[in-house]
């Protein structure tokens, strides 16, 4: 399954892959949005914590690393 946000850092457009069916992710955002933690609803190993932040935010890992760099000492 292929997914398209806009990230919530960088307001770009990103895609991410799912390793499940459409009628699955379907069904497990359905159970995410009525309520059920986004841990249960999408758990490990087959999602980690990468693919569950895509969806709260659309940013992707290298994204956050650049925001939250540590600067250097120059």
């Amino acid at each position: 399954m292929l997914l398209t946000k806009l990230s919530k850092l960088t307001g770009k457009e990103n895609m991410w892959y799912y390793n499940c069916g459409q009628k699955e992710f379907e069904e497990r955002v359905r159970r995410w949005e009525e309520g059920e933690f986004i841990q249960d609803a999408f758990p490990s190993p087959q999602f980690n914590n990468d693919d569950r932040e895509f969806l709260l935010t659309g940013a992707t890992p290298s994204e956050w690393d650049h925001a939250f760099a540590e600067e250097k000492d120059v």
